[in-house]
């Protein structure tokens, strides 16, 4: 098996070593945008193994800067977006993040996936001084997507509302969540699933970005989340280290909120892109027992969200909705 490993890893990089040798000048530089445009025809017409293996099979080549081109010249129009395999642009959106380069990746994720995915990727609002600040004060450190394992996962999960009831706006029940989720959804397979409290220091006040968030995890491995951001319209939790809780399971973020659409009514939805924390999370955890309380939990909570605006007044004629996908 060894052998034949060493035999294919040997074709790869022969096969990558004659596509970029037409792509150096007299001088031996190399024409990245060439490169680039081949490496946008061959992800169309035989996708996306042969382009990996140039990536990662030349030493010498500055993949950086080919993968900054590629997303660049595909952004830009060079080709539609669209018409590539969506599972290979979103590999490598995700790896331009992981490279730093954070505005071709949101780029790219905002129009395959959606514009609110692309920021929880970009996980720009962290850096705010509230914040870091709260990190600070409760001796905890972000666990960004970048530091996870495996390929990014995207999920929703959301219902839609026909009519709020008369006393509630959709800001205020937001509100309530953002404030104590588990008492504003009141299911109970949520509750089993997912138990966060807002810490005491923190709970004196209304909720505003740095405040943290223990969740009791069903499970052997709980967790802390901090609010990165809050709006009207939504609020956003990352994942985070702490001495108390010790890692979270996940290396991302998951944004809560609501869209007014057609005929006034109010779409309640949860995203979240975000990673295993480890190689064997990776198959024990999201794609594995992990990933079965993670659809049990976040579908308790829309179905939470619709029973209780019924029970305040409101109709909610249509059932959750939810999809999930890696890339």
């Amino acid at each position: 098996m060894a052998a034949e490993h060493r035999i294919l890893v040997r074709a790869q990089q022969t096969f990558a070593a004659a596509v970029a040798r037409r792509f150096r000048d007299r001088e031996g530089l190399l024409d990245v945008d060439g490169l680039a445009r081949h490496l946008i025809e061959m992800v169309r017409g035989t996708g996306a193994a042969e382009v990996t293996w140039i990536l990662h099979s030349l030493p010498w080549l500055d993949e950086r800067r080919v993968r900054e081109r590629f997303l660049l010249l595909v952004n830009s129009g060079f080709r539609t977006l669209r018409d590539y395999p969506k599972r290979t642009i979103l590999s490598i959106a995700g790896e331009a993040r992981q490279r730093g380069q954070v505005e071709a990746a949101e780029h790219a994720i905002g129009i395959l996936v959606s514009p609110t995915h692309a920021r929880l990727v970009g996980e720009r609002p962290a850096g705010g001084v509230d914040v870091q600040a709260g990190l600070a004060r409760h001796g905890a450190r972000l666990q960004s997507i970048t530091q996870g394992e495996g390929s990014i996962v995207y999920d929703e999960y959301s219902v839609v509302v026909d009519a709020m009831p008369i006393t509630l706006r959709p800001r205020d029940f937001l509100a309530e969540m953002a404030t104590d989720l588990n008492s504003a959804i009141n299911n109970d397979v949520f509750d089993e699933v997912n138990e966060f409290r807002r810490r005491r220091s923190d709970a004196r006040r209304g909720p505003g970005p740095g405040d943290v968030y223990d969740i009791d995890i069903r499970g052997p491995d709980n967790g802390s989340v901090v609010l990165v951001e809050r709006t009207p319209s939504r609020f956003v939790f990352q994942t985070v280290y702490t001495s108390e809780t010790g890692q979270h399971p996940e290396y991302g973020s998951r944004e809560f909120g609501y869209e007014v659409i057609e005929r006034g009514r109010v779409r309640f939805y949860t995203r979240g892109a975000s990673r295993p924390g480890g190689r064997g999370a990776i198959h024990i955890g999201m794609r594995g027992v992990g990933g079965y309380y993670q659809r049990r939990g976040w579908t308790a909570l829309i179905q939470g969200i619709a029973n209780q605006i019924r029970s305040r007044g409101g109709h909610v004629t249509e059932g959750v909705r939810s999809w999930r996908q890696n890339g």
